[in-house]
């Protein structure tokens, strides 16, 4: 996973490279209430707001852009990345994400921001982020 912009911590020329480790030291739990499969599911992975933390996100960014494999984008404001919630998962139900749901990471919302972010920006197959 690639996090590009404006960024102040890199690993890799001006890019940061989320790693598995990352993952592994960073990561929640939390269920989420997905609105493609119809049910509760127990995520796992990085809190945006952490993610902001890691690559030290300048502190006049004003969004998050999330880029999936086939090219489309999600926007997240940075207020609501440190105010909710809002998950990049790796692992559903304690199975890491395959292809037919979301691999390599899917963005998933709490209930509470539903109205902001409908169904439609659970974004799957995301593999880079852009701090703007």
């Amino acid at each position: 996973m690639t996090v590009t912009g404006k960024i102040g911590n890199t690993n890799r020329g001006d890019s940061y490279i989320l790693h598995q480790l990352d993952f592994a030291t960073h990561s929640n739990t939390a269920s989420y209430n997905d609105p493609w499969i119809k049910d509760n599911v127990t995520y796992k992975g990085l809190l945006l707001k952490d993610i902001l933390e890691i690559v030290k996100a300048n502190p006049d960014a004003t969004e998050m852009v999330f880029k999936n494999t086939n090219g489309q984008t999600y926007t997240v404001s940075i207020g609501d990345a440190k105010g909710w919630d809002i998950m990049l998962a790796r692992w559903a139900n304690d199975q890491l994400l395959f292809q037919d749901n979301g691999y390599p990471s899917k963005l998933v919302f709490p209930e509470a921001a539903k109205k902001e972010y409908p169904a439609e920006m659970w974004a799957w197959w995301v593999n880079a982020i852009e701090i703007n």
